[in-house]
């Protein structure tokens, strides 16, 4: 019913009505209203959403206090999304199991959708909520992090630069359009993983968090030089100053190769060129030749075997659901990529962003991967 309301307002529905229509509007950031512990005033809440070309959904909520927690059928979704919850006024607290961290003004929390958190938010507040997809690389800290609530820490350095960016998100999110939004999640997420690793960095590493370090520190690498199409693991290796056995060995925890990572980033970066509206002027081949694939032919059929579409049948008409295609197809997805090209210039490969590496099939999918699936070295 709500699905394309860009402006929605609890005072235009009728007072049976109005929990059930915000209900349907947390649904679009996999969220629900929660069972307060204490008697809340009247449900009064004011809604301003956009959501982008990528699927991530951006929503800035004004309202009277309420209590938030994860909708019900997160844990049987498909995908690698996160969430973003940015409180701009207000106060309240975040809970999971026995852990609880105050909120204020200002603090800014990273979710993951299929955890059972609680956010009580206990005064009239404004915040802006973020359902950010293609995030397997934030969702990978979250998951390997030594702690179940991660809020930023937003008064000064990139934590700071990430709440301006937020705060500019919501005062400009009825003037943005769908096809710009892209952008904005390459940098938010960007800024996220800066500011979930430097709160690692205090943490006594055991050999567990500096193999996935290492892990982090690889493809991060290699994300920034899909472009080459000479990129080989020794390239990395001596990059990062790695042993190539060593660097086969993080992948074959993932269950896949270097190879194989390094093929299906390259094909996630041009399925997005593909439905890039501002690169239509350039060929197909030119975008695969962009992201280091030396043969268009062979392009075309890895394309096709992994999304099940040439790539010019999916460019004439680029899937809006492409996760359950490719679930149906039993294959697992690496993950949208969630940048697209601030300017239609001539295609090329720098200043990649490392947005959502590692891809799911690298990510683990309930806890760290232990020390004892590991390579020591």
């Amino acid at each position: 019913m709500l699905n394309d309301l860009r402006r929605f307002s609890t005072s235009a529905f009728p007072e049976d009505l109005r929990q059930a229509a915000w209900t349907e509007v947390l649904h679009k950031v996999l969220m629900a209203s929660g069972t307060p512990q204490h008697a809340l005033p009247p449900l009064d809440g004011h809604v301003s959403s956009c959501s982008s070309a990528l699927d991530s959904v951006f929503l800035t909520l004004s309202s009277s206090p309420q209590v938030l927690v994860p909708h019900a059928g997160n844990p049987h979704r498909y995908g690698q999304a996160v969430l973003v919850v940015a409180l701009l006024t207000g106060s309240g607290l975040v809970a999971e199991g026995d852990d609880r961290i105050a909120l204020s003004a200002g603090d800014i929390l990273v979710l993951e959708p299929t955890r059972p958190w609680r956010v009580e938010l206990n005064t009239d507040f404004r915040a802006v909520v973020v359902k950010l997809e293609s995030s397997s690389f934030v969702l990978r800290l979250l998951r390997t992090s030594d702690q179940n609530l991660n809020k930023i820490a937003a008064r000064s350095g990139v934590g700071a630069v990430c709440l301006n960016l937020v705060q500019s998100i919501a005062d400009e999110l009825d003037r943005l359009g769908r096809h710009e939004l892209p952008p904005i999640e390459a940098t938010l997420t960007e800024l996220l993983v800066a500011c979930l690793s430097s709160a690692e960095q205090g943490q006594p590493e055991d050999s567990t968090s500096v193999q996935l370090g290492h892990l982090r520190r690889v493809c991060r690498a290699l994300e920034a030089r899909l472009g080459d199409a000479e990129l080989s693991i020794d390239d990395i290796g001596r990059l990062e100053s790695l042993s190539t056995r060593y660097i086969q060995k993080l992948f074959k925890v993932g269950s896949t190769t270097f190879s194989e990572y390094l093929k299906a980033r390259r094909l996630d970066r041009c399925r997005l060129d593909l439905a890039n509206p501002a690169l239509a002027h350039f060929t197909i081949a030119e975008l695969c030749f962009r992201w280091g694939f030396n043969d268009a032919a062979n392009f075309s059929r890895a394309f096709t075997a992994r999304f099940g579409l040439s790539p010019k049948a999916f460019r004439a008409e680029p899937p809006r659901h492409l996760e359950a295609q490719v679930l149906q197809r039993g294959r697992p997805t690496a993950g949208r990529a969630t940048t697209t090209e601030r300017r239609a210039t001539a295609p090329s490969p720098t200043g990649t962003r490392p947005d959502d590496v590692p891809a799911p099939h690298l990510a683990p999918t309930d806890t760290p991967l232990g020390a004892s699936a590991l390579p020591s070295g």
